[in-house]
């Protein structure tokens, strides 16, 4: 097994990144439930260890290819990385919010209500009733079902995804 995942740097660097973003999550969880669902910290804690584990892998690819890598094979490699270490922790963000703790999903509904009253303020709109706005959010919306963390995670494959990945691709074949 660890012979395969040596020949396949892209499955071995994306389960890598899976497990360290489930960590990041679970630390998270444990220290303070209601950063699982800021904006800002998963693209920055998640763009960091991405960048990491897709240079490794195309390091990996690179010297099992002589030092020559191509763009399409490395942006190849850098978006299976990709993929596989997103999707395996969407999965595990769902499982943590739907089956370890549903006390979590009705947390990460009042925060994202809270989120989208403060960016529409910010924007300049304005919302006569915050507390019917926040009422109607917290019974409408559950973007924490199965269908919709997938939906999320196919949203990421384009941004910030595809493009992380072309630049990584771009800056790993050379």
């Amino acid at each position: 097994m660890h012979e395969a995942l040596e020949r396949r740097p892209s499955i071995k660097y994306g389960l890598l990144l899976a497990a360290t973003i489930i960590v990041i999550y679970t630390i998270t969880y444990f220290v303070a439930p209601t950063y699982l669902f800021s904006l800002i910290l998963k693209l920055v804690l998640g763009i960091v260890p991405t960048i990491y584990f897709i240079l490794l892998a195309l390091k990996k690819k690179k010297a099992m290819h002589e030092g020559s890598l191509m763009f399409a094979e490395a942006f190849q490699s850098s978006l299976l990385t990709y993929i596989i270490g997103t999707f395996l922790s969407s999965l595990f963000f769902y499982i943590l919010t739907n089956h370890i703790d549903p006390d979590l999903v009705p947390l990460g509904i009042q925060t994202l209500a809270d989120t989208s009253l403060a960016v529409i303020d910010k924007m300049g709109g304005n919302i006569n009733d915050t507390d019917e706005f926040k009422q109607i959010f917290m019974e409408k919306v559950n973007p924490f079902t199965l269908s919709m963390t997938m939906l999320d995670w196919l949203s990421r494959l384009f941004f910030p995804g595809a493009v992380l990945t072309l630049i990584l691709a771009a800056i790993g074949k050379s």
